[in-house]
């Protein structure tokens, strides 16, 4: 199960003040993280921040999952 805030996979969907306050936090403390346990590895690169739907559907096909079911939870901070 992968759960992520819900965000758009464009930028500019995601100025509302919950998508700006998701990427400050992704900023600073989420994709340091990614990238310092890939750096050096040879391992893909972190996603980055708030990583819309098409992306993860993307990396879950790419990890060899053929199904993805999103669940209608339609709130604005997941």
């Amino acid at each position: 199960m992968l759960v992520e805030p819900l965000a758009a996979d464009r930028v500019e969907d995601n100025l509302t003040p919950s998508g700006r306050m998701f990427y400050a936090v992704s900023t600073l403390i989420c994709t340091p993280n990614a990238v310092s346990q890939t750096a050096g590895t040879g391992g893909p690169a972190p996603l980055g921040t708030q990583a819309g739907e098409a992306l993860l559907r993307e990396t879950a096909a790419a990890a060899g999952f053929t199904r993805v079911r999103r669940l209608p939870v339609e709130a604005p901070l997941n």
